[in-house]
């Protein structure tokens, strides 16, 4: 309630206000008015508009919508009319004729039919639209995962120009000392470095004097010979590190380890044509099929000794021992702790090498399982009744038949085998998948053989190689090898090789041109399938197979069966003590060349080694080539390429007759 309003100034006016019990001043009107209250007595609302929006909003809105829609279509249907009306085909016509209402209606059907096509496309063009915002979206989506899991590799891949570019003037023309006198003068520094005045006295012609080169572990990044063993043939020759075992033509075996004077001769009774070496024990195929073992020199293990009689009926006790086998063997492998045979008859049989095994399964037993850590008897060979038998179904009658093997191959801890039927099996050691069966935490260990491949396996794995029209029946297992945790299958498909491999490559073992650390399913060696070479007796262009493949350790030699007497050598995997035999140390995911042998008048003549280290780098014109069917020394002969554990070999046998 207003009191009393006094105007001390003209500018300025004072008013005072009671409030409850005090008195409120104010210096300006302004203020005074705005804080005053109107109140209008006896009025709600001036019309039943202004009431509407307060009773039914949603009411208000629904009409204001429906007359802005009016106001469109009265607008759309005015532009219409005025286009109609504006048509030439009318203005010739009297205004509210019937010809004029006939043609205005036939101009309106033609003029809605327009609307309704071009609302169609315009609807077909949004949806098309979204369409493809969808799978832009999906691709979007896709992409970014894929770049998300592959991050390094993306980023490597793209950078690896900049980042580890290298100059190719700088090192494709080994001629010009200029452009590679980093890289000649390091050459020639290590080739320099192995030709001790030891490597050089050992030298020898290869093409006239048969012997044992042997490169890697403790000894040359190049191949340089045994001294020892000059002008002998060999049946076979196995290495392990610094150990060597050699079976000669005749028959008699000699043993080596790195440090002794000179290999020392062991006696067997009967003629020995193949050996195999495992952790504790050396294991010896004869002409006979009996395998017969003695421990490593450098192992002092007590072992049952063959007892035999002599011509005179007396007791004699041999320094050897003999596997209790019923069936004469064929072939036969050895893994660290395990000894793989195939008999004759194609039966599998099994042995433990090892009084302390790591067993992964290898031996292939349901009473071996690891599980149950079992205590298996050492040298004593075991049958694999359940590999070797199957049940088929004879006019509805199950029948129990033998299956028959024609091929094995061990690794340190698994094996792989092949049967008549061309199935592959695997069994033991999965931990990269050496056995071909993908990873978990149930398959780390493969106790029971398992079939992983058959016909119509090959042919889905080689789809990409072989013609649409080839058929599962087309394809054959040759070979199938096995090195530490990698594993290989050589098919033979019509008069072509295409060579598998599975298990671990992170050294470059399975030879496809990339590092991986598992690999459980088969992957096609690309560069040495699909080779070819002009045949000049056939006059035609004819492919390039394999001859054989031998693989131990990290590393796995392929020779080639070329047209001829000179075969191409291959090679990958790893290379950290020179096993390769180049003189270097860098492993190779994809199979490459190898420099030819050292002969003595390339030292003789080149003092300085220049010559040698520009000819040890050009492999394409100065590649390894193995004799095949040449004569030395009045025998037909062929060079052998082994890989061992760290080591190579490459030795001279007889050739045998087709």
């Amino acid at each position: 309630m207003i009191r009393r309003v006094v105007a001390t100034k003209p500018w300025m006016a004072v008013c005072r206000q009671r409030i409850g019990g005090g008195v409120r001043l104010y210096s300006k009107i302004d203020e005074f008015n705005k804080s005053k209250t109107s109140y209008n007595y006896g009025h709600n609302f001036l019309s039943l508009e202004e009431l509407e929006p307060t009773l039914d909003p949603e009411t208000t809105k629904k009409k204001l919508e429906r007359q802005l829609e009016e106001e469109a279509e009265l607008q759309e249907r005015i532009d219409i009319n005025s286009i109609i009306e504006n048509d030439p085909r009318l203005q010739l016509l009297v205004p509210n004729s019937p010809e004029y209402k006939e043609e205005l209606h036939r101009l309106n059907q033609e003029y809605q039919q327009q609307q309704k096509k071009q609302k169609s496309r315009f609807e077909f063009n949004e949806r098309m639209k979204g369409v493809a915002l969808g799978v832009l979206l999906l691709f979007s989506i896709i992409s970014g995962h894929q770049i998300f899991m592959n991050y390094q590799y993306l980023k490597t891949s793209v950078l690896a120009d900049y980042l580890y570019k290298i100059d190719e003037n700088k090192h494709s023309n080994v001629s010009d000392p200029d452009k590679n006198k980093k890289k000649l003068e390091n050459m020639m520094a290590n080739v320099t470095s192995q030709l001790t005045p030891e490597n050089i006295g050992n030298l020898k012609p290869s093409l006239t004097t048969p012997g044992l080169y042997i490169a890697g572990a403790t000894r040359s990044k190049f191949p340089f010979r045994m001294p020892f063993f000059d002008g002998m043939l060999f049946n076979d020759v196995q290495v392990s590190g610094d150990y060597l075992v050699a079976v000669t033509d005749s028959g008699r075996v000699y043993q080596y380890q790195h440090g002794m004077a000179e290999p020392e001769q062991t006696h067997f009774p009967s003629k020995i044509q193949k050996c195999q070496i495992s952790r504790d024990f050396v294991y010896f195929l004869t002409t006979k099929g009996e395998i017969l073992y003695t421990p490593k020199l450098d192992k002092n293990i007590e072992y049952d000794s063959h007892k035999s009689r002599n011509y005179f009926g007396l007791l004699k006790t041999n320094q050897y021992g003999k596997l209790a086998l019923d069936e004469s063997i064929l072939q036969f492998s050895a893994g660290e702790s395990h000894l793989l045979m195939l008999s004759k008859s194609g039966k599998l049989y099994v042995s433990n090498t090892s009084s302390l095994p790591e067993n992964y399964g290898q031996y292939g037993l349901p009473s071996f399982s690891p599980y149950s850590n079992p205590d298996i008897p050492v040298n004593k060979p075991f049958e694999l009744t359940l590999l070797n038998n199957e049940i088929v179904n004879n006019k509805g009658t199950k029948v129990l038949v033998p299956r028959k093997f024609h091929g094995i191959g061990t690794g340190k801890f698994h094996n792989i085998a092949v049967d008549s039927g061309d199935n592959v099996w695997t069994w033991g050691k999965n931990t990269y998948g050496e056995c071909g069966v993908d990873i978990n935490y149930k398959t780390d260990c493969q106790p029971l053989p398992k079939r992983i491949l058959t016909k119509d396996d090959y042919k889905r794995i080689c789809r990409n190689v072989v013609p649409r029209t080839g058929r599962p029946e087309d394809f054959s297992v040759a070979k199938v090898h096995a090195c530490n945790e990698t594993s290989f299958v050589q098919l033979n498909y019509k008069d072509e090789s295409v060579l598998l491999s599975f298990g671990t490559g992170l050294k470059g073992q399975l030879g496809i041109n990339r590092y991986l650390h598992v690999c459980s399913q088969p992957q096609i060696v690309k560069t040495i399938q699909g080779l070819t070479e002009y045949n000049e007796k056939l006059g035609e262009i004819t492919p390039i197979n394999i001859k054989a493949i031998s693989g131990s350790g990290d590393h796995v030699f392929v020779t080639l069966d070329n047209v001829g007497s000179n075969k191409d050598v291959l090679v990958f995997g790893d290379n950290e003590f020179g096993q390769f035999g180049n003189g270097k140390n860098v492993k190779s995911s994809k199979p490459i060349q190898l420099p030819k042998l050292i002969e003595p008048e390339e030292v003789v003549s080149n003092r300085d080694n220049s010559v040698l280290t520009k000819r040890l780098t050009d492999i394409n014109n100065y590649r390894l080539l193995l004799l095949d069917g040449v004569k030395v020394n009045g025998k037909n002969i062929e060079q052998v390429v082994v890989a061992g554990q760290d080591a190579s070999l490459i030795y001279y046998k007889p050739k045998a007759k087709n």
